[in-house]
């Protein structure tokens, strides 16, 4: 019998015409089966889409939207989970204020709910929006309260919130108490079944204890997580790609150059097209890998692209600190600093205690005094740094950027001719960098003591040493940096040569596209009453002079090639590229990478 035929014969209603239509009518089995079946195929419908909205998430979020939205209206499924997801996938599309109504709905299907899982899983959610805001210390405060509700009730969701609150606090603003709370979710993942979950702890771990100023701990916690993360398939590293941002950006302030771009790469590859906010802070990473080695055109591909991926997320404080960015790229490249007043609102715009965006606030400071010409201005700025950073001995800014923050605020007191506060700070630089112990963060360090040191033999020692640093570190605006430092130092002194460390520094200026440099090089010329050694080419060495290995190697210097870089690309050791340098450079009678570059920029090697 069809469901047409018993509708007619009333079936269905549970009435059988054969019968007299008199007392209560028997309920039909058929009917109920019916109703069940139907009830059936609504709740399997909905898990359906619920469960492919899950994977359309992970690609295109606002088609997400509208299954998730679709699954709302359905009367079977659970109806909590899809607000749940709802509420989730908006996030990921960067719908604040439609996540916001998502976690409300949410909320009142737990007003009477004596389940705290529940309500955790909403807060974990409500979390990570207020950290997209900003507001970290108000992430933290809603994390703290749902770990209250499921501690002893649900270890793997405390696990999983312990790590979520280390995540917020670890780039710094709690001093002592992000250490302390990495190390607990590190503990509390090591034993159970999330392997995933546990790599991001360590990573979060490393991320916490350099922000501390504990290199060794950071840099343990790194290698312990990067062994781990290596070893996944792409499949299992596409399920938490935030272990590979965090882990990127860990390397990348202990200058281990070469993992932090493999997996700030890899991250990337996982989510340029789905989780824009992770892409944005992963293009970030690279790019700030390039400004160090001043790769400015390749940096500028990078920072375009995470500004607009940061808008794209509604993530302000990625915004900012891809604003940031951009803004110390114009600090070397561009006659303005265009986007410095963007940058000044974003900030604004955002909580003054967040700690994670007080590198934002020294970019700032550092485009100020690139363009100031005022110096109550310079000094108005450092002053409003040193405040939101707690003092001058800068707690609340993570340990990494402590010696570059420094000398940022050595410059300031110089521009005010305050020559004794600017001592005290590039002390400080010092005294950050040498308990970092981190090479790149002793040459800036360096840098900021040749500007101020009493006596000139001081400041040239100091000036030497930011050099050899720099150049160990493959910093080459560092390193041009401090050729200039050298060069002026010597024409305070009136004794010896300018014209070398001028021309020097002018090559690797012109190499990476520096402008402003450039120009205070010319500016050095100028007062220089020695020849202009920049119209003079430099002697050509015989082509047979190189050998073919030597040849290659010098022509990847010339293209701004780390030594790492060229290892790689050549397929040699290290040490062995270390060597045909040394050879190319007795061969060339040069001391610096800039100085092979201009022979190979003047054709010597052609052919």
């Amino acid at each position: 019998m069809t469901i047409k035929s018993c509708r007619t014969f009333g079936v269905l209603d549970g009435h059988d015409p054969s019968q007299p239509a008199t007392g209560p009518s028997a309920p039909d089995p058929f009917a109920e089966r019916t109703q069940s079946a139907v009830m059936t195929r609504e709740n399997e419908l909905a898990a359906l889409m619920s469960e492919v909205s899950h994977e359309v998430d992970k690609h295109t979020p606002e088609i997400a939207i509208a299954w998730y939205r679709h699954a709302a209206r359905q009367s079977g499924g659970d109806p909590f989970a899809v607000q749940l997801a709802l509420a989730r996938a908006c996030l990921n599309a960067g719908r604040h204020a439609e996540c916001a109504r998502a976690l409300r709905i949410g909320d009142t299907m737990t007003v009477d709910d004596e389940d705290p899982v529940r309500r955790t899983r909403l807060a974990m959610v409500r979390a990570r929006m207020a950290r997209l805001r900003g507001h970290r210390t108000g992430a933290v405060e809603v994390l703290n309260g749902a770990l209250d509700e499921v501690v002893g009730i649900d270890p793997a969701l405390a696990a999983r919130l312990q790590v979520q609150r280390a995540a917020v606090a670890a780039p710094g603003g709690w001093p002592g108490i992000g250490q302390v709370w990495a190390d607990s979710a590190v503990h509390a993942t090591a034993a159970g079944p999330d392997l995933l979950l546990h790599m991001h702890a360590l990573a979060v771990q490393a991320m916490a204890r350099l922000s501390g100023g504990d290199t060794a701990g950071g840099g343990e916690a790194a290698a312990a997580c990067a062994r781990l993360v290596d070893a996944l398939t792409p499949d299992e590293a596409a399920q938490r790609p935030s272990t590979l941002l965090v882990l990127g950006w860990s390397e990348l302030l202990l200058e281990e150059d070469d993992a932090a771009v493999r997996h700030l790469s890899r991250c990337l590859s996982l989510v340029d097209r789905w989780q824009w906010e992770l892409a944005a802070a992963a293009r970030s990473g690279l790019a700030e890998l390039c400004l160090r080695h001043g790769r400015y055109a390749e940096a500028a591909v990078h920072v375009e692209r995470a500004l607009w991926l940061a808008r794209k997320s509604g993530a302000l404080e990625t915004t900012a600190s891809a604003l940031a960015l951009l803004c110390r790229l114009e600090s070397s490249t561009a006659d303005t600093v265009s986007h410095v007043g963007e940058l000044d609102e974003a900030l604004r715009a955002l909580p003054a205690d967040n700690a994670v965006l007080l590198t934002a606030r020294l970019a700032v400071l550092e485009t100020r005094l690139a363009e100031s010409g005022s110096e109550g201005e310079a000094e108005g700025a450092a002053a409003g740094f040193v405040e939101r950073c707690g003092g001058a001995r800068l707690p609340l800014l993570a340990a990494p950027y402590h010696p570059p923050a420094y000398a940022a605020l050595t410059r300031a007191a110089l521009a005010t001719d305050d020559r004794q506060t600017a001592l005290a700070w590039a002390k400080q630089a010092g005294r950050a960098a040498k308990w970092l112990g981190i090479t790149g963060r002793t040459a800036i360090a360096q840098t900021a003591l040749a500007e101020c040191a009493p006596t000139a033999e001081e400041r040239l020692r100091h000036a030497t040493d930011a050099l050899a640093a720099a150049e160990e570190a493959d910093h080459l605006p560092t390193v041009a940096q401090a050729y200039t430092l050298i060069a002026r130092e010597r024409l305070r002194q009136g004794a010896g040569s300018a014209a070398e460390p001028l021309t020097r520094a002018d090559d690797l200026a012109t190499l990476m596209g520096a402008r402003r440099m450039t120009r205070r090089i010319a500016a050095l010329r100028a007062e220089s009453a020695e020849p202009d050694a920049s119209s003079v080419p430099p002697p050509a060495p015989a082509l047979g002079e190189l050998t073919p290995r030597e040849r290659e190697v010098a022509v990847l210097v010339s293209r701004g090639r780390t030594n790492r870089q060229i290892a790689r690309e050549l397929g040699l050791s290290h040490k062995t590229v270390e060597t045909h340098l040394s050879r190319i450079f007795s061969k060339f009678e040069v001391s610096s990478r800039a100085a092979v570059a201009a022979r190979v920029g003047h054709g010597t090697l052609a052919g």
